[in-house]
């Protein structure tokens, strides 16, 4: 029989702001197990106790600076962030875009598009609750399939919308090949 337990996490963080400076320290604190057991018993194999941590996409939120309310609207795909995970196709020539409110304000009713390589395409976005989503479906042009189809979501794209300082993240890249 062969068991094994594999697990690391974090135990607790905190960032502690200079208030001099536009920086401050993240500290926090990590757990692991792992563990695994081959033939008989007594048969546990060593593992090491290091790990290499890398934070990604740690940026400051809306709550975070003076409890500040706004929305987020991001593209969203559950696939991830690559072009490609933004090619998600359907009912023939028709490509679901996810708009999510990553803000911890409700979003009032705005504007999506999508642009195929010269060719826009806007669809009306209804209000989003703050962490909510929506999903809307755009007509690909028949063109865009010559070769390969590549295009840009623009969430918010008529700027409706109070985002703060968080308009950067209203665009994301996508392709489907061929």
């Amino acid at each position: 029989m062969y068991r094994s337990v594999l697990g690391i996490w974090i135990d607790g963080w905190r960032y502690d702001k200079d208030p001099a400076a536009p920086t401050g320290t993240l500290r926090y604190r990590l757990s692991s197990i792992s563990r695994d057991k081959e033939g008989g018993p007594g048969q546990y194999h060593r593992h090491y106790r290091t790990h290499k941590v890398t934070i990604l996409g740690l940026r400051p939120t809306a709550g975070g600076i003076g409890r500040q309310k706004a929305p987020d609207l991001v593209p969203f795909s559950p696939s991830g962030n690559s072009a490609t995970a933004f090619c998600r196709l359907e009912q023939g020539r028709k490509l679901r875009v996810t708009v999510k409110n990553q803000g911890n304000e409700n979003a009032a009713a705005s504007k999506t598009t999508v642009t195929f390589d010269n060719k826009t395409v806007s669809l009306d976005t209804p209000a989003i609750p703050a962490g909510g989503s929506v999903d809307l479906l755009f007509d690909v042009p028949a063109t865009c399939f010559n070769a390969d189809c590549s295009f840009k979501i623009t969430v918010d794209a008529n700027n409706q919308l109070d985002e703060l300082n968080m308009k950067g993240n209203n665009s994301a890249d996508g392709g489907c090949i061929g």
